[in-house]
């Protein structure tokens, strides 16, 4: 992809759609033309735009987004440490396991950064999945860091001013929910969950895309939809959106700021540092004594020294100057966690070992 490709496929209505579909894609028979009417085209000129943009890889699916607690499951960032000349191989083990869905080489004294999953019916279950991991990859230290206050979370990349919003009759608006107070409860019915397997799927850039989907997974496109806006208005599906790759839209640099900041003043910096559109995700983590860090605010900028420069302008408003600029040299793997897959059980019934 050249740049003259990107800059025409990102004019100021292909920024717009962006914009927008990263917030959200309305669970509609036609989501196209839902798109369409909110930034101000027609639904062939949205199909358009986003098989040009697909085919130059700046979306990276279009799919569900599902809270991982609401359904079952336990997960944790886990920060391993690992010889500069086995991080490659050791990085191919870990993403092995079907609960890896986001895996980094970092610029860190713990360089290898991944998110680990696992259902509520594991064997193992979470910290000893990760502790299996860490041996079988050959890390010779790791820390669980499992969120704690969540101040903010998703992935949405600054590229037009705010976006279009969705038409008021259309179902599919973002619900963020990222506390337990702030989700309802859902059975987890059969045609619940088939309707999450079937949200879970790439969406395809056609006029009904979600007859096929339906179709695939036994059930009527109308019982599907109103099943995902069950879970989306719930809370249990956090949005359904596009993920764009940040990198091919000129975010080029992924910097993890991480903070170490008194308990009495974690809550107000976790809302100053939330405050920044760049900041995507900000949570409370627990803080080690080899890694004294709790607050952890993760940007995403065109180079190394606009990072710089807005981290700056973070430690003003956030009232803190103990901060670590941790960026991301390599990514190993970056996918949607699959829920209710055969594939864990797989991996422990082949790598969980004694028990």
């Amino acid at each position: 992809m050249s740049d003259a490709d990107r800059d025409a496929a990102l004019d100021k209505t292909g920024r717009l759609l962006l914009e927008t579909i990263q917030q959200a894609v309305p669970l509609t028979r036609r989501p196209y033309e839902a798109l369409g009417r909110a930034v101000g085209v027609s639904e062939s000129d949205v199909l358009a735009r986003l098989q040009r943009v697909r085919e130059l890889g700046l979306i990276s699916r279009i799919s569900a987004i599902f809270d991982t607690r609401s359904l079952g499951y336990e997960s944790v960032l886990v920060a391993a440490k690992v010889p500069a000349d086995r991080v490659d191989a050791a990085a191919a083990v870990i993403n092995e396991h079907p609960g890896v869905s986001h895996n980094y080489l970092r610029t860190a004294e713990y360089n290898l950064w991944f998110t680990l999953a696992v259902p509520a019916v594991s064997a193992l279950g979470l910290e000893k999945t990760a502790a299996r991991l860490a041996e079988l990859s050959g890390a010779t230290a790791y820390r669980l860091l499992p969120a704690g206050r969540v101040f903010k979370i998703g992935m949405k990349l600054a590229l037009a001013e705010g976006g279009a919003a969705l038409p008021a009759d259309e179902p599919g608006g973002p619900v963020e929910a990222a506390c337990d107070e702030c989700r309802k409860e859902v059975e987890l019915t059969a045609e619940i969950k088939a309707a999450i397997l079937a949200l879970q799927e790439d969406l395809a850039i056609e006029a009904e895309p979600f007859d096929a989907v339906a179709a695939r997974h036994g059930l009527t496109v109308e019982r599907m939809l109103a099943s995902g806006e069950e879970l989306r208005a719930s809370g249990v599906m956090r949005r359904y959106a596009a993920v764009l790759r940040h990198r091919k839209v000129g975010f080029a640099v992924n910097c993890m700021t991480v903070w170490s900041v008194p308990g009495d003043r974690a809550d107000e910096a976790g809302a100053a540092l939330a405050g920044f559109r760049e900041v995507t995700h900000c949570y409370l983590r627990p803080a080690w004594p080899d890694w004294p860090y709790n607050l952890y605010a993760m940007i995403h900028c065109r180079s190394e020294g606009e990072c710089s420069a807005l981290v700056e302008k973070m430690k003003a408003a956030a009232g803190i100057e103990e901060v670590l600029e941790v960026y991301s040299t390599k990514e190993y793997k970056k996918v949607r966690l699959q829920y209710f897959s055969p594939a864990f059980g797989e991996w422990e019934r082949r790598y969980g070992g004694e028990r």
